[in-house]
């Protein structure tokens, strides 16, 4: 599995800083605390949209019937999705400049 580097300072983004922020454009290094932004947001959102959709989807027809229970369960899983293809395809983050 590729790793997901920050371009300033080399260092590895984990998962947990994955799962800290809020979008894939809310994304901090937790070395040197710059903003980063993958390279191409339109694919990004592209597949965040089709991931959300199958396993929003999928719990649906599983039952969960409870919005909030759906809503959760489709943002926690369709980030974790992404967090694994953003790592393998090897997605391109950059500094965000503020």
């Amino acid at each position: 599995m590729k790793h997901l580097k920050c371009p300033a300072c080399s260092r590895r983004i984990g998962f947990w800083t994955f799962a800290k922020a809020i979008t894939p454009n809310h994304l901090k290094c937790t070395g040197c605390h710059k903003t980063l932004r993958f390279d191409n947001t339109h694919v990004i959102w592209c597949w965040i949209f089709l991931i959300g959709l199958a396993t929003g989807s999928t719990g649906y027809f599983l039952g969960m019937m409870n919005f909030l229970y759906l809503l959760i369960f489709t943002a926690t899983t369709s980030e974790v999705i992404f967090f694994v293809i953003a790592s393998q395809r090897g997605f391109k983050i950059e500094v965000k400049d503020v």
